[in-house]
């Protein structure tokens, strides 16, 4: 890990170059894919990001995190404060009543992480953060205490940073001066921010010079040993450490610290073990280690490891070279006295300056005109807009979402969330989308209530998108929304109404039905009185034709669907009516059917129904004789474009002189007719029994 601690009378760019390069070898060296620094705002009521690493290939998730209310996410501050830790080795370890948590969790891509609080003086003033977003993983306690451990040194380097701040000072002193003599050449100029524009370059211009006058090793490393108590065994020795002793690893390691350190450093070293003693957390020194590398001074700390039960059971020392600090603090002065005079060549550059601004206002004037007609359009549309930042706080809307929402003014309902407009229930729909919006996918058409503080509960049809402005991380939704209350009513009244009409229709059925059912009881009593038997085979014949209308009728009546007929039951109804009433009971007659629920209209449904109704009567009747022993199979199948009907039986077949395709009989004469009706084909088979197969095409 690059260490931070000798980075002191740093510019604040060189510093957060520092900060990152070490957040990258502490992302690397814990095998995760992002790690973030955020800090807490002096009163605590905002975290932000401060500085990131991510790894090569993964996403930044800075946007996500930035100017983040603390009190919108209290499960998250309730724990990092209380535990000085959050681990989420999954994202169920995220409880589900922590929406924003969870929201984040999901939009950083996250699987696991960890972030460690950061204090300083007993006061958190933010958390380091690690992110694994390719894989699930648990977090074990080296990687724990390593975090723990690059925090503090954070919290050392910042606080050592003293000179960032004196020479802030300068420079908002030099600001000040540039903004008295630009006053006084510009005669009261109405365009200051314009100027402090100006400024702000010019003091990035002065940044840039100083850094000329800094030896700032950005990439030089730390060196970092680890060794036992007592007789202070070496355990861990890395790169930086190897090459300034000239030697390999295994030479160094084994041996004792205090080998390799001279009789005054080694005085110097027991001065910082004592100081660990004494319950400080961290010892620092600065001293010369090793006499081969003269004049060059190291600033070491020293942390003690311990174990679960508070017991050291090792040492580690950090430590980085210190030589070029007071070098700089000459240097700067130096740097202080060029820019003063750069400042004041910049200032007789002013004037033509300000001719450019008011060019430049121009060109502005007519951008804010365009800008008030797209603003005119948005307030005094139909539609109703809502605009909102990541989280779901309203940052603008227009004059119908205003009066959707029941509010008075903007004032009222700007800065608060959407979900506070919504039900428990609709906020958990809209909860589910944000990940895919999130993603890029719009949602459009979706019917949700919004609460109108005056009205209640109001219908609308939303929908959803992504909302991200050019040039800037800055993420939100824009929710377009329309009033269907009006639709809602009418489509109530059609609904009303249709379900009269289908009852009424049903009714129909019913009445149809009964009416056949009286003229099938008519014949029934007719029959009594005859007495010739092939008059009798007419009449119930006649019977069992009415009935399988009559059947028709009552599916209809029964159907939650009064337009479609379930053939499957219908056909099945039809298959006992008729067994029952040809088929004694001492016969072994086996009727098998194949037929998936298909739907059929009432049109095709009759010529259909008669269909199976004589050629099941025919074989119940004809196909086995006096024996009523034998098989029949009976199959109705959707074949894509056309219908199949298929009745088969192991029976006697016709006989031989009857020509099915100028029958002479009724029964068949009948079933020719009725697949013409259908504009189908019949094929009629009589090897091994009767088959017969019917094709006719879908309405």
């Amino acid at each position: 890990m690059r260490s931070m601690v000798e980075q002191i009378f740093l510019s604040e760019d060189d510093l957060n170059n520092i900060i990152t390069g070490s957040l990258k070898q502490l992302g690397e060296f814990t095998g995760v894919d992002r790690v973030i620094l955020s800090q807490f705002s002096e009163d605590g009521k905002i975290v932000a990001p401060s500085h990131e690493w991510c790894a090569e290939g993964m996403p930044s998730g800075m946007a996500s995190l930035r100017a983040l209310e603390t009190s919108r996410i209290p499960w998250w501050m309730n724990t990092i404060r209380e535990k000085g830790m959050v681990i989420c080795n999954s994202e169920n370890d995220v409880p589900d009543d922590a929406i924003v948590e969870r929201a984040l969790f999901y939009k950083m891509k996250n699987r696991s992480l960890i972030s460690i609080l950061v204090k300083d003086k007993e006061k958190g003033i933010g958390f380091v953060s690690l992110y694994s977003l390719a894989s699930e993983r648990t977090w074990n306690e080296d990687e724990i205490n390593f975090t723990s451990a690059f925090g503090n040194m954070i919290v050392h380097a910042l606080r050592q940073n003293k000179l960032i701040e004196s020479l802030q000072q300068s420079q908002a002193e030099l600001h000040r001066r540039v903004m008295e003599r630009t006053w006084e050449l510009k005669h009261a100029n109405d365009l200051l921010v314009a100027e402090n524009e100006q400024i702000n370059r010019l003091q990035k211009e002065l940044a840039n010079s100083e850094f000329k006058y800094r030896s700032i090793v950005e990439h030089q490393t730390e060196y970092i040993i680890r060794f036992t108590p007592g007789f202070f065994i070496i355990t861990f020795v890395n790169e930086s450490v190897c090459n300034i002793k000239g030697e390999k690893t295994e030479n160094i390691c084994g041996h004792s610290l205090l080998e390799i350190l001279s009789e005054q450093n080694t005085r110097l070293f027991y001065q910082m073990i004592g100081e660990i003693a004494f319950d400080k957390n961290i010892s620092i020194l600065e001293f010369m280690p090793w006499p081969e590398e003269s004049n060059v001074w190291h600033e070491w700390i020293l942390k003690a490891v311990h174990d679960e039960n508070g017991t050291i059971i090792e040492y580690q020392a950090t430590g980085r070279d210190v030589t070029s600090r007071k070098a700089i603090e000459n240097e700067l002065v130096e740097a202080k006295t060029l820019l003063e005079k750069r400042v004041e060549e910049r200032t007789s550059e002013l004037q033509k300056i300000n001719e450019d601004l008011k060019k430049e206002n121009n060109q502005r004037r007519e951008v804010e005109n365009k800008l008030q007609r797209y603003n005119l359009a948005f307030m005094m549309s139909v539609d109703a807009f809502f605009i909102t930042d990541a989280y779901g706080k309203i940052l603008d809307i227009n004059g119908t979402a205003l009066e959707i929402t029941g509010f008075n003014s903007l004032e009222e309902i700007v800065g608060h969330n959407i979900f506070e407009l919504l039900s428990e229930h609709e906020g958990r729909r809209i909860f589910k989308i944000i990940k895919p919006v999130a993603e890029g996918k719009n949602v459009k058409n979706l019917e949700l209530y919004i609460n109108n503080v005056q009205r209640g509960p109001i219908p609308l049809e939303v929908s959803l998108s992504m909302l991200s402005a050019d040039n800037s991380d800055e993420e939100g939704f824009i929710i377009t929304a329309r009033d269907i209350t009006e639709r809602k009513k009418s489509e109530e009244e059609l609904r009303n109404s249709l379900s009269e009409k289908e009852t009424l229709l049903k009714e129909i059925h019913h009445r149809v039905k009964n009416n056949l059912q009286i003229i099938h009881s008519i014949l029934s009593l007719q029959s009594r009185y005859i007495q010739d038997p092939a008059l009798l085979a007419i009449l119930v014949e006649s019977q069992d034709r009415i009935r399988a209308m009559s059947f028709v009728h009552e599916c209809l009546y029964r159907s939650q669907n009064i337009s479609r007929i379930n053939m499957q039951d219908y056909i099945n109804e039809l298959i006992r009516y008729l067994y029952q009433s040809y088929v004694p009971d001492n016969a072994s007659i086996m009727i098998y059917s194949d037929i998936i629920g298909l739907g059929m209209d009432l049109q095709d449904a009759i010529p259909c129904g008669l269909v199976f109704n004589e050629l099941i009567s025919n074989s119940l009747k004809h196909a086995f004789g006096d024996k009523y022993e034998g098989e029949i199979k009976v199959c109705f199948k959707d074949e894509g474009k056309n219908y199949k009907i298929r009745v088969s039986d192991n029976g006697n077949g016709l006989p031989k002189d009857v020509n099915t395709d100028h029958p002479s009989t009724f029964g068949l004469k009948l079933i020719k007719l009725l697949t013409e009706q259908l504009d189908g084909e019949m094929n009629i088979r009589s090897e091994n029994g009767l088959t017969t197969v019917i094709k006719f095409p879908k309405q």
